[in-house]
């Protein structure tokens, strides 16, 4: 079971002290931790080889060096991938311009453009990175202290690096009949697209659940009630938290746009192509099973650990409720109205999603469905 290495009841003296002053980012034992670019680091460099996500630094141990050079052999690996996109993009278009295009054979012209649209996105992305690196790794440092750390052998690292082997074997299986880098590399970008969010959403998630974790020990029976500093810090890196979650939010809203769209067409795709075709091969009928398969675990993975972000970061809501009265001071009404604001700002994206207006055709639909 996890536990914390701290006593399970706080003092009210260790919790009236400052945090220990940690040394500049820069000077930071980085390699002795659980981070997040430790831990994703293999999955990097397997994309670098294909051209995908060309940032400079991924060895080295401080998160705050990782940078885009663009005079870089990475980046021009990853613009001939877009440049064979394109190329191949133009020659689907010609192509369909001569037999015609229906639902079944625009799948090409729909790939290529996702590929050379990713891999622009990951060039435009790793452009901004750094400054995303560098706010992820002041926030990131504040759950290496010892106050958050957790002793687990499910570290976040193991979490990531298990998660990205299965998805990459996976992917791997799926475009094993791609026998030319430029073909295989064009494939995996998309499939790697999915993977990397996935990744990023395991990170953060467990950043919050440190949080919920540490608070749980707290609201726990016989625990004394903590202090209002101890309620300045718990709200001071919740908002942090917070803010990197918004900073890599609009770093990567677009990837994400153009992975849902691109996995809800292929899903139909593939639906489509595993029902009403006939193939002359049982191994054809085995690739298109396993293909849809494949894309569907992925893609409902991928939204599973989005929506843990949100679940986690509406927790300390639960959990602060539990608290005694006698406990609460100014400081912790401050902890609650900013979870609040948090759920309020989730509550207003999602606003109006999944609404059915009266009248309408899914409405009228809906009233002849059987309930």
């Amino acid at each position: 079971m996890t536990s914390f290495r701290r006593a399970s009841c706080v003092s009210m003296v260790a919790l009236d002290k400052a945090p220990k002053e940690q040394p500049p980012v820069e000077n930071f034992p980085w390699s002795l931790h659980d981070t997040y670019h430790e831990a994703v680091r293999p999955f990097l460099i397997v994309g670098q080889i294909f051209g995908i996500f060309p940032v400079t630094g991924v060895f080295n141990r401080n998160p705050c060096k990782v940078h885009l050079e663009w005079i870089s052999v990475r980046v021009v690996l990853n613009l001939v991938i877009f440049g064979a996109a394109l190329v191949n993009t133009g020659a689907e278009f010609l192509r369909l311009r001569q037999v015609g295009a229906n639902a079944k054979n625009i799948n090409g012209l729909v790939f290529y453009i996702d590929c050379g649209t990713i891999s622009i996105l990951f060039l435009k992305m790793a452009a901004s990175w750094n400054q995303v690196a560098v706010k992820w790794a002041h926030v990131e440092r504040i759950f290496l202290e010892e106050t958050y750390r957790v002793e687990s052998w499910w570290t976040m690292k193991r979490r990531i690096r298990i998660a990205a082997g299965i998805l990459l074997l996976g992917a791997v299986g799926r475009i094993a009949k791609w026998n030319y880098y430029i073909s295989f590399a064009l494939t995996l970008s998309w499939n790697y697209m999915d993977i990397f969010i996935i990744l990023l959403s395991v990170a953060i998630a467990s950043r919050f659940n440190q949080i919920n974790a540490y608070l749980e020990t707290l609201a726990a029976g016989g625990v004394l009630v903590p202090n209002e500093p101890f309620w300045i810090r718990i709200r001071t890196h919740y908002v942090a938290l917070c803010e990197l979650l918004a900073e890599v939010d609009r770093v990567m809203s677009w990837l994400m746009l153009v992975s849902c769209a691109t996995n809800l067409y292929f899903i139909c795709l593939q639906t489509l192509n595993v029902i009403s075709q006939k193939h002359p091969h049982v191994m054809n009928d085995v690739y298109y099973g396993y293909s849809l398969f494949f894309l569907i675990v992925r893609t409902v993975t991928m939204f599973l650990c989005a929506a843990r972000i949100h679940e986690a970061a509406k927790k300390p809501l639960d959990i602060v409720s539990k608290i005694p009265n006698t406990g609460w001071c100014v400081e912790m009404a401050g902890t609650i109205v900013t979870y609040e604001l948090v759920m309020l700002k989730f509550d207003r994206e999602s606003e109006g999603k999944g609404y059915i207006s009266p009248c309408s055709m899914f409405d009228i639909e809906r009233q002849w469905l059987p309930h």
